[in-house]
């Protein structure tokens, strides 16, 4: 392991933190020419350039992770899925209510429960 000197370090923390280590130097310089009353005005500026350069790379950290948008995606399996539901819900709840019994209702009910709770079961797996 070799050890580095304190300048190379200080490239390598510029470095990491997307800040030019020249601009590092350069702002250490102002602060000693200007002397202690521009302190607070070295330190501000320099601090806004640093805010700015991790501000970049938060926001492109968070584009190469971000999930790929759905705009302009067809997914018809929704479609077809309630297109199928309805054309066999209206036989369903035909057969079940041409019985003159009470619970015909009962079954033709059942019948759009089910249908209903795979509708809900699609979608809640296409959501997640």
């Amino acid at each position: 392991m070799s050890e580095s000197t304190p300048k190379e370090r200080d490239r390598t923390s510029a470095q990491n933190l997307g800040i030019d280590a020249e601009e590092i130097h350069g702002s250490l310089e102002a602060r000693r020419a200007l002397g202690p009353e521009a302190e607070s005005d070295v330190v501000a500026s320099f601090l806004e350039r640093a805010a700015g350069a991790i501000d970049a790379r938060v926001d492109q950290r968070i584009a190469e992770n971000a999930p790929a948008s759905n705009e302009g995606s067809t997914d018809s399996g929704g479609f077809w899925l309630a297109a199928v539901s309805i054309g066999m819900g209206i036989p369903v709840t035909g057969v079940a209510t041409s019985f003159n019994d009470s619970g015909s209702v009962i079954v033709a009910a059942v019948a759009w429960g089910g249908i209903a709770l795979v509708n809900v079961a699609y979608n809640f797996r296409r959501n997640r």
